[in-house]
């Protein structure tokens, strides 16, 4: 079986990152799977809207992941995830959740591993990427 595809946005505007609380407390980036015929910023910008309110401008590509399965009953996935901008709508609440502002220490404190390793990653790659 082919992988599943899917995207996230990472949105960071003054110190504050963009993340959805799902409903029983998990802290997540707006993200999800792809769908037919779409293209992976596509993807991240579509979730973004869908989850958030906000327009999104997927502007550069931070890193892709790959996260073979190792079971019969899971499929292989293959996120891409980009740093993103805010370009218009307005923050609201949605069935998936409801999305906020938070900072990095208060993400640190609440983000899983997984999504610890998609901040790390694209602080490293803000770093290389910012004058």
């Amino acid at each position: 079986m082919p992988p599943f595809g899917c995207a996230c946005a990472i949105v960071e505007r003054d110190g504050q990152y963009l993340v959805v609380e799902l409903p029983r407390g998990r802290i997540v980036f707006p993200g999800g799977f792809m769908t037919w015929k779409e293209q992976p910023r596509q993807t991240a910008e579509r979730e973004g809207r869908e989850e958030t309110g906000l327009i999104l401008c997927a502007s550069q590509l931070v890193k892709v992941y790959t996260t073979p399965t190792t079971s019969l009953t899971r499929l292989s996935t293959i996120c891409f995830v980009y740093a993103a901008e805010v370009t218009g709508g307005e923050l609201r609440k949605n069935i998936e959740g409801h999305p906020h502002w938070m900072g990095e220490g208060e993400l640190r404190l609440r983000l899983a591993p997984h999504y610890l390793r998609l901040l790390d990653d694209y602080l490293d790659w803000r770093s290389d990427h910012t004058s």
